[in-house]
């Protein structure tokens, strides 16, 4: 049997993140070494030999992205024989403001292009079952990939004076994480024996002010590594967000964490850390943030239960949760599905795995974080000005820099000549030529732009809007009916439509 060749897909400077970390980073490095693995690519959407990566390709992962682009690539791909899989860690609909994505997926648009792509793919996998189970109507061939922990796990160890907790909160998670923190506050002012260790961003840092500084860290770094090494400090970690629709959507990645690292988790009895912790077995859950101070009390004072949960959970992990073992799940699924036929030529998949970006990948994702975060478009302007110098056969560079100057039209036309196929490209061509008062000619553009590929509903719902402007309202309808016919909906926004 042929070993396979694997790329990875993502989003610029996405493996700096949990999922990404999780997801893309560790499977890939751990891929690489395997024998039944020939070669392993991490790269973007945005790489300038993507179409080069993807047709040597046996499987490719593609990891949270809704880039119109890659629809008829997926297709081309799938038809060659080769695995596509859609991979998702955060139900992309009910981000809550603050989440470090929300910013990208806020517009309906962008998930419809999450949907199309996902329903597109051979395959689709989520972090949680309940993630699963609502993005089914998009793809029902779907598998629960569970977060996968891909070191030592650590399930004793040495008495030692003290007690301490810990907490990492990220922004979006502080206004429901309050409660608990008063909690705890109370708490802590009541005994002497325990100390708390904090990894937040700085503006959180404030909601800690109150804790006695001589018994409370606070930090900033919140990568993987820094909470594994905070974790394997603590004896207990406590988990506290709001409950909310996408808190029971998200991956178990924190009880994961913990329990590898020794720590004993606390946590709100609901969503999958709630669901998965058995009450005094792998962990302690609380029905409310009142009730975090009886069981600290409790913790801080049975050696004997936090050796037991501290056990049972890493127990849990190691037969049921390291990375290896959920590899070797998914290369013998991956393999199902893969058409290829054994010994057929094709390009050979370079090996990249994650590092350090290249000056053009730095260039494209400073200027997209200029152009989201900061609102400064001039910097914006810069960037994607000087990825495009570097990689002068890459349209992604001029597709983004259309959206900052006020003439996109000649930018446009370079994209083009670039990647003439090009979805995104020909839909801004026929967005400036619509701003510009040339309606058929947009019109000529846009229904070029649906034959290019005729599953999405962008182009027709842009010639329905030309046509409505022209006062053809009729002929407008029948091109969004057309749209709607080949939009992909998840199955609840389907009703709530109807």
């Amino acid at each position: 049997m042929d070993a396979l060749s694997v790329l990875f897909l993502t989003a610029i400077g996405d493996l700096s993140g949990d999922a990404g970390h999780y997801r893309v980073a560790l499977p890939a490095r751990r891929l690489a070494a395997r024998a039944d693995i020939a070669s392993v690519h991490v790269a973007s959407n945005l790489d300038p030999h993507l179409d080069e990566l993807l047709a040597a390709a046996d499987v490719i992962v593609a990891h949270e992205l809704g880039d119109p682009d890659l629809f008829p690539r997926v297709a081309r791909a799938r038809e060659r024989g080769a695995v596509v899989v859609y991979d998702l860690a955060h139900d992309l609909t009910t981000l809550p403001l603050l989440h470090p994505l929300q910013g990208g997926w806020v517009e309906e648009q962008a998930q419809r292009n999450a949907f199309k792509l996902a329903s597109l793919a051979t395959l689709f996998t989520a972090s949680n079952v309940r993630l699963l189970a609502r993005w089914a109507s998009v793809n029902p061939r779907g598998n629960l990939v569970a977060d996968a922990w891909p070191g030592e796990v650590h399930g004793v160890r040495e008495p030692r004076e003290g007690f301490r907790i810990f907490m990492a909160v990220e922004l979006h998670e502080y206004a429901g994480a309050r409660a608990a923190i008063d909690a705890l506050h109370a708490w802590m002012m009541d005994v002497t024996h325990a100390t708390l260790e904090v990894l937040a961003p700085e503006i959180v840092h404030q909601g800690f002010e109150r804790f006695p500084k001589e018994r409370i860290t606070l930090s900033t770094a919140r990568a993987p590594a820094d909470r594994a090494a905070a974790l394997r400090r603590a004896d207990v970690a406590i988990l506290a967000f709001g409950d909310s629709d996408y808190a029971h959507r998200t991956s178990d990645l924190r009880w994961l964490e913990a329990a590898a690292c020794g720590a004993v988790v606390l946590a709100p009895n609901f969503g999958p850390t709630g669901e998965r912790i058995t009450h005094g077995a792998n962990g302690i859950v609380y029905s409310e943030p009142d009730a975090i101070i009886p069981a600290l009390d409790r913790l801080s004072s049975d050696a004997d239960l936090v050796a037991h949960v501290r056990r049972t959970a890493a127990d849990q992990v190691s037969s049921e949760r390291l990375l290896d073992a959920s590899l070797d799940e998914q290369v013998a699924y991956w393999r199902r599905f893969v058409k290829v036929p054994a010994g057929t030529t094709k390009p050979t998949l370079p090996p990249r795995l994650p590092g350090a970006l290249t000056p053009y990948e730095s260039a494209l994702f400073e200027g997209i974080f200029s152009l989201g975060p900061l609102n400064d478009r001039e910097e914006a302007r810069r960037r994607f000005e000087e990825a495009a110098s570097l990689e002068p056969r890459a349209a992604e560079p001029l597709v983004l820099l259309a959206r900052v100057v006020p003439k996109p039209l000649e930018v446009v036309v370079g994209a083009l000549e670039r990647a003439p196929t090009s979805l995104r490209a020909n839909l801004l061509l026929g967005d400036a030529l619509q701003d510009m008062g040339q309606h058929q000619e947009a019109l000529a553009v846009y229904q070029r732009t649906a034959e290019l590929f005729p599953a999405w509903e962008v182009p027709y719902l842009r010639v329905a809007l030309v046509l409505e402007g022209l006062g053809m309202a009729k002929e407008a309808e029948q091109f969004v009916r057309m749209g709607a016919d080949v939009a992909t909906f998840l199955e609840d926004a389907i009703e709530a439509r109807a």
